[in-house]
């Protein structure tokens, strides 16, 4: 398969530039200063996104009634975080860092957890790092310590403490866990609750309906960029988004892989999200030849349509 930016090859038309007020979700589209014929189509892409809403009714997971408002709020959630963080740690370093991630992501999976509490994991960690100066030999604690709150948080049934001392082959005692998990709460002010790219994913990948290799590969993407701090400096939902794009473009789904109501919810236009998608097509090629390959094994079973194994070609 082939990821071709399209937008290189000519200059396409545009959908009119509107101010943040005109694109928060919600707003009436007969306040813009379009054509007729414009409003009306924009209208109707609109409608549609409130008829997948209403798909969902008989789904109380999806909470459909009140999915617009849980939107507002994770946008107002939505931030990046410092990627050049690591730069004042002493004894840690960026590979350090992707290997503990490769670690937790095998953790993750044979604990059988939720994707959110992966990704919660994840920002503990380097919200933690921010902040606080961490030696070597404490860092696979932190990441242990970081899988025990987010599990606590996200999960139904949360893993036993002495699971997480037996994944490190009792490295770490359960009192050392128990230590460094208050020590993070204290840290973050027992601010964990965040809103991540899994989510805004999610959100995004309802309303445009995708199939389920299409689900599974961006989901796989997703996780592919958790290993790469460059990521964490673009907002969370800019990064679902990318991601969105990405897929639609490698299985050329249509020819406008960003809908007009796609860029009215989510707030970017394609200018904004072509470039960060690039990165990640980079990143997704070079995949394979990884050292670390937790992700790739991971999505290369017939449970995520081995999604790891298709070839990607960037031009």
């Amino acid at each position: 398969m082939q990821y071709i930016d399209e937008n290189e090859m000519g200059q396409k038309s545009r959908v009119p530039r509107l101010s943040m007020g005109e694109r928060c979700f919600g707003k009436d589209l007969s306040n813009f200063r379009q054509s007729k014929s414009q409003s009306q189509t924009q209208r109707i892409k609109f409608d549609e996104l409130d008829q997948i809403d209403n798909k969902n009714n008989n789904n109380p997971q999806l909470v459909s009634v009140y999915a617009k408002d849980i939107y507002k709020y994770c946008r107002n959630k939505d931030k990046a975080l410092d990627h050049t963080y690591i730069d004042k740690q002493i004894e840690i370093n960026y590979k350090m860092r992707s290997i503990l991630i490769d670690w937790l992501v095998d953790v993750h999976h044979r604990f059988n957890l939720v994707s959110d509490t992966l990704y919660l994991t994840i920002y503990i960690i380097d919200a933690y790092l921010q902040q606080i100066q961490i030696s070597r030999n404490k860092f696979q604690l932190l990441g242990v310590s970081a899988l025990f709150i987010a599990s606590k948080y996200c999960e139904i049934y949360p893993p036993k403490l002495n699971y997480y001392s037996d994944v490190t082959d009792k490295t770490y005692t359960k009192e050392e866990i128990l230590e460094m998990e208050g020590k993070i709460l204290m840290q973050l002010q027992f601010e964990i609750c965040f809103t991540n790219q899994h989510q805004f994913y999610e959100r995004y990948q309802q309303l445009i309906q995708l199939d389920q290799k299409s689900y599974q590969l961006g989901k796989y993407i997703l996780e592919l960029m958790l290993l790469d701090h460059k990521f964490i400096q673009y907002n969370p939902s800019l990064q679902a988004s990318s991601v969105l794009y990405l897929v639609q473009k490698i299985y050329k789904k249509s020819q406008n892989c960003w809908p007009t109501y796609l860029e009215i919810h989510s707030q970017y236009n394609e200018n904004q999200i072509r470039p960060v998608a690039k990165e990640i097509c980079q990143q997704l090629c070079q995949a394979k030849v990884m050292s670390l390959q937790a992700i790739q094994r991971k999505y290369s079973s017939p449970k995520f349509q081995e999604v790891s194994n298709i070839q990607i070609q960037y031009k």
